[in-house]
């Protein structure tokens, strides 16, 4: 009788470690998994175009996804590997007033260039959107500039 007492707290006993052991494994996978893919990261669908409407401008237009604070953006352009001091036209711009970029909005930029030589068709212009407060890149798009 003894033994067979004996028996049957040494199964208990394995089975309230295996259960302990899987308990444990558990909470440590849902804490990982939690954690993966929590960085806050913007995720926006911007298009650039180029034109010379009225000088050599990149507009750079949302067209869907997560709205961005406005003071966040951050564009470099380049001509031919050379930077461009692009500036803001709030006349053609969209969506200003609320200080986000939104879906639907829109941010022209007029192209300047450092020295006499302003930009021109056949230029190499590599326009770059991103947002400094998630490090991401909106677009990055080179196109060959035509007026």
């Amino acid at each position: 009788m003894g033994g067979d007492d004996r028996a049957q707290s040494e199964v208990v006993g394995n089975v309230l470690i295996v259960g302990i052991v899987v308990i444990g494994v558990s909470v440590a996978g849902a804490f990982y998994l939690s954690t993966i893919g929590s960085e806050d990261e913007t995720f926006a669908d911007v298009e650039v175009t180029l034109s010379n409407t009225s000088g050599p401008q990149a507009t750079f237009t949302h067209q869907g996804g997560d709205a961005v604070d406005s003071s966040s953006l951050v564009v470099r352009v380049t001509r031919n590997g050379a930077s461009l001091s692009p500036t803001l036209d709030p006349d053609a711009s969209r969506g200003l007033a609320d200080g986000r970029f939104d879906p639907g909005d829109h941010r022209v930029y007029n192209l300047t260039s450092p020295g006499p030589t302003p930009v021109q068709d056949g230029d190499a212009i590599r326009a770059i959107l991103t947002t400094s407060s998630t490090d991401t890149v909106l677009v990055d798009e080179t196109k060959t500039f035509d007026s």
